[in-house]
């Protein structure tokens, strides 16, 4: 019996691009993927904005949620914020979102001793990592033709004499999704590709003037007349936006069936504009990337529910049996050597546990691990790191009680290392 297979490979044709404009075609796919991949350049493709703002002085005409404000909108380069950390997952600064793995520092001091007003820019930011600028800023420094007299950066407030602007700022790594600050792109969009056909034996009924008339009614120039041929052909199918006035007007010369326009539902046009922050191409095979990640976890996710579900009743057996048939003592004998192996155990196999200089790893115990364990989070680390454990945990116990170990396919968790 042969079966259909419904797996696509899809195809990426570039047509145009430059730092901050894109064009491409995506070919051999669904209207699904070719919008999932939009939502995700939107929404999830991380960059760097600044979200904390510490304002010293401040004798501007602006009040202090204005210019935080209006600091958090200006775009800084974010090459670096696929390997940054989010500031909420950061061991480092525990969360607190101020260390060099999950922030980067700005400072503003300007005063106007002066009758002449002045403008505070996005270039009087300073930066304490030279590869997080204001966007501007780099093109100045990277870019020959730039004019600086005519870009003087993004205005953030305008001083009189005896005004001034004092400030801290941190900068942290973010998605759309949290807030529009965060998003690399101005806009995104996609199209279906037209595919236009001419009834050929109808139009050559046709006068010169009456096909000269039913091409000016399309709004944009799709078609034109072959100065030699005399014949209506399609110069630029895609300036087509489907709005169906030369289709009316066929039918309104008595001609229906002169032209018919569909769109092809497995090939789209895709038109990616950045804001600078990050270029357009790596918007493009970042948002790939992080739809290559929700994809996985998808997948790590069924395979730890599958897991689950095994472990579930041993597990409860076995808590419910401990206190019941040990004394006290012992159980917590038992538990305390399980928990130094497991600890141990997973130091060795994982970069994350031991490597804490807080003491993390120290803090795990059999409670926290068995009943409750962290799968909630689609993070593929978390995932394999959480059904490891159950293994680790388990093996021990199974042991102590003279029991087998179930087949679950641990041996997919050896060596694990997470995300």
């Amino acid at each position: 019996m042969e079966l259909n297979s419904y797996q696509r490979f899809p195809k990426i044709k570039i047509r145009e691009m430059k730092d901050d404009y894109m064009k491409f075609e995506l070919r051999e796919t669904d209207p699904s993927m070719a919008n999932a991949l939009r939502r995700v350049m939107i929404a999830e493709v991380p960059t760097i904005a600044i979200d904390l703002v510490e304002i010293e002085v401040n004798s501007t005409v602006l009040n202090d949620e204005f210019i935080a404000h209006r600091l958090g909108l200006i775009p800084l380069t974010s090459e670096r914020a696929m390997g940054m950390r989010f500031s909420r997952d950061c061991d480092a600064c525990d969360g607190d979102g101020q260390c060099e793995y999950c922030s980067v520092e700005f400072h503003l001091s300007v005063r106007c001793d002066q009758d002449q007003t002045l403008d505070v820019t996005s270039a009087d930011l300073l930066s304490s990592d030279p590869s997080v600028v204001p966007v501007d800023v780099a093109a100045r420094s990277t870019s020959s033709g730039y004019d600086a007299s005519e870009n003087r950066g993004i205005i953030i407030v305008k001083l009189r004499r005896g005004q001034e602007l004092r400030l801290r700022a941190i900068a942290r790594k973010g998605i759309g999704k949290d807030h529009a600050k965060w998003s690399p792109t101005a806009t995104v969009t996609f199209m279906y590709e037209p595919d236009i056909h001419i009834n050929e034996d109808m139009m050559e009924r046709l006068t010169l003037e009456e096909k000269q008339s039913w091409i000016e009614s399309s709004p944009t120039k799709v078609f034109d007349i072959d100065p030699n041929t005399q014949q209506v052909v399609v110069v630029d199918p895609e300036a087509y936006t489907y709005d169906d006035e030369v289709i009316k007007k066929a039918e309104a010369m008595g001609k229906p069936g002169l032209v018919e326009i569909y769109g092809r539902e497995d090939s789209f046009i895709f038109t990616v504009e950045s804001t600078g922050a990050v270029k357009a191409s790596q918007v493009v095979i970042n948002a790939i990337e992080v739809l290559k990640q929700k994809l996985d976890a998808v997948r790590l996710s069924e395979d730890t529910e599958e897991a689950d579900e095994q472990f579930g009743e041993l597990e409860y057996q076995l808590l419910s049996w401990l206190p019941k048939h040990k004394h006290k003592e012992e159980s917590s004998k038992v538990r305390d050597e399980m928990n130094q192996a497991v600890v141990a155990d997973m130091a060795a196999q994982s970069p994350i546990v031991g490597s804490d200089p807080s003491g993390g790893a120290n803090q795990l115990s059999i409670h926290s691990w068995i009943p409750a364990l962290p799968i909630s989070r689609l993070d593929g680390g978390l995932v394999r790191l959480a059904a490891y454990a159950k293994s680790v945990l388990m093996s021990p116990l199974l042991s102590e009680l003279g029991l087998a170990m179930p087949s679950l396919r641990s041996n997919k968790w050896k060596g694990v290392q997470c995300a």
